[in-house]
């Protein structure tokens, strides 16, 4: 039972979602639950595409607290997506302006980090994420400073709260690819992943080609958080939270993290965005607002109430 719980939690999620607040009579109906199906897919694999992404960033750092969006992709994102508002309106483009942010974001972050070959130490990661994310934080307040404010404001504000309301399904189907196809090549790699919270020379010791496999992660990740951001706009805290639930229910190995932690964050975000829309109906809240608000203090009574570890051991 316990190994099939984060599927039956998406599959509680999904059909909460589906058929949860009613439905109409008549023509309306199908197309109702077209929508709604459309959003439970989109929900799933930016949930999935979070969690994964978080789980490779906390093991790529070694740090525990890491989420997609420390490196400064957040604020690559926000940075682009209101350049992009600002220029030509709001839009379908302002999704892939996002996800543009932060791969730059990440790139540039590696580029600075780099220690005299491909190695990416995660100190200087980090270090030089919290610089890039304060400057393009003060480029992205200037350019609202500058901007016709209020219908910037009201074009980007919702956006950078998360939202899955308007996806179209081409980026929904490539983001879900890329989700199963670094899934497949991050669990059948889940026992570098282990080694590597071990330490760089140990886990070079170990037979782990460091020098090649955290620039991979890191790209993996930074992929999947572009491409999440295109989809649902910036939705926080998933990434965060649900590779911690998982090792908090499962154990820290990787082998066994990585595919449940990304069933996990498909959950929340379904779940997130069922209450979002139903909840104070006809006006829809923030999904990036719900996970955190809700999350939160789920995350806080496990980690309180069960023994935790962060690292394993090969």
């Amino acid at each position: 039972m316990k190994r099939h719980l984060p599927l039956l939690l998406l599959l509680a999620a999904a059909a909460v979602s589906m058929v949860g607040g009613g439905l109409p009579d008549g023509p309306l109906r199908e197309a109702v639950m077209e929508l709604r199906l459309r959003r439970v897919i989109s929900g799933a694999v930016v949930g999935a595409g979070l969690s994964t992404s978080g789980a490779l960033m906390q093991c790529l750092l070694g740090n525990p607290l890491a989420d997609p969006f420390l490196l400064g992709m957040s604020n690559g994102a926000s940075l682009l997506a209101v350049a992009a508002v600002v220029v030509a309106g709001a839009g379908p483009w302002v999704g892939p302006a996002g996800a543009v942010g932060a791969l730059v974001a990440a790139a540039i972050v590696a580029a600075i980090a780099r220690d005299g070959g491909d190695l990416l130490p995660p100190t200087r990661l980090i270090l030089a994420g919290v610089a890039l994310a304060a400057v393009m934080g003060s480029l992205t307040t200037l350019l609202l400073q500058v901007a016709p404010a209020e219908g910037t404001l009201r074009a980007t504000l919702f956006w950078t709260s998360g939202s899955l309301g308007a996806t179209p399904d081409s980026w929904t189907v490539a983001v879900g690819l890329t989700v199963l196809v670094t899934l497949g090549w991050t669990t059948r790699r889940a026992g570098w992943m282990d080694r590597l919270l071990l330490g760089d020379e140990v886990a070079r010791s170990l037979g782990v080609p460091t020098r090649r496999f955290r620039p991979a992660l890191l790209g993996l990740a930074a992929l999947l958080t572009g491409g999440c951001v295109a989809v649902g706009g910036l939705i926080g805290f998933v990434g965060l939270v649900a590779p911690h639930v998982g090792r908090l229910l499962w154990g820290p190995a990787h082998g066994r993290l990585l595919p449940r932690s990304a069933l996990i964050g498909a959950a929340i975000v379904v779940g997130a965005d069922f209450v979002a829309r139903t909840a104070l109906y006809p006006r829809e809240l923030s999904v990036g607002v719900l996970t955190a608000l809700l999350g939160g203090p789920v995350f806080l009574g496990l980690l309180r109430g069960r023994s935790y570890a962060f690292g394993t051991s090969p």
